[in-house]
């Protein structure tokens, strides 16, 4: 990709650094914000490697996706320099997309493996105090590149399952079996009406499990889903996991 910038700025010495990812910072800037107020909570530091002055950061997943590995190998040349750079040392690399961290474990050659966002907390669950807030029943859609491309299940869970309060109800396809959202691979730019029908397929179960929350932890999942759902009209709510972690974590 055309002008990849260096990133700038004294390191603080923040252990954390984030990567926030295209889609994430495109589409969901209430999930960039629900990131940063849970470190924040959690007492902990941060810095961020794709800020807003550096919008041409992009990991190439999607372009590995869809066949294009000569363009994503060049883009690989001009961000994995820059992604060292930022971790070397005790730093950690975390990241809210499962697409942009299976591609950084796969497809980079890193120093230290990069951590989905969920993998983190869960190693953290110590340092994360809840309120006691109304009950709430949820569904939680497993994300293709995270349980299948990375095997991450039970971090998700054991998360939610801190939450007082919560009752969560799985899908019938869950886990490293889950049914796609209809994202993945470029679909649904490729088939919109594919993609509309497995999403619709999801949330409609969801229904039917009574649950008032379908929740997940990748940008593309969410988006997908909430397709889904306003194509027909569902009373349910999509949210990332980090939303709802961040509306009950004191």
């Amino acid at each position: 990709m055309e002008g990849v910038i260096e990133m700038a700025g004294p390191d603080n010495g923040n252990s954390i650094k984030l990567w926030h990812g295209c889609t994430t910072r495109y589409y969901f800037d209430n999930t960039m914000k629900s990131l940063q107020s849970v470190l924040e909570k959690m007492n902990l530091k941060f810095d961020v490697i794709d800020k807003d002055d550096n919008q041409n950061s992009c990991c190439a997943s999607t372009l590995w996706g869809i066949g294009l590995s000569d363009v994503a190998e060049e883009n690989k040349a001009k961000m994995e320099p820059v992604i060292k750079s930022e971790t070397e040392g005790d730093s950690q690399l975390v990241s809210p997309c499962p697409g942009c961290t299976q591609i950084f474990t796969k497809q980079y050659d890193l120093d230290k493996k990069p951590l989905h966002v969920t993998q983190f907390l869960s190693q953290n669950l110590d340092k994360m105090n809840f309120e006691n807030p109304n009950p709430i029943t949820v569904t939680y859609h497993d994300s293709c590149h995270l349980a299948k491309g990375l095997g991450v299940v039970k971090e998700p869970r054991e998360i939610l399952n801190k939450i007082p309060n919560l009752k969560l109800k799985e899908l019938s396809y869950h886990g490293e079996k889950a049914l796609c959202c209809g994202s993945g691979g470029g679909l649904r730019a490729l088939n919109k009406d594919l993609a509309d029908s497995m999403s619709y397929l999801i949330v409609k179960e969801a229904q039917s499990l009574g649950a008032s929350v379908i929740v997940t932890a990748c940008p593309f999942c969410e988006r997908s889903l909430n397709f889904g759902r306003d194509l027909i009209g569902a009373d349910i709510e999509v949210v990332n996991l980090l939303t709802l972690v961040d509306e009950r974590l004191v």
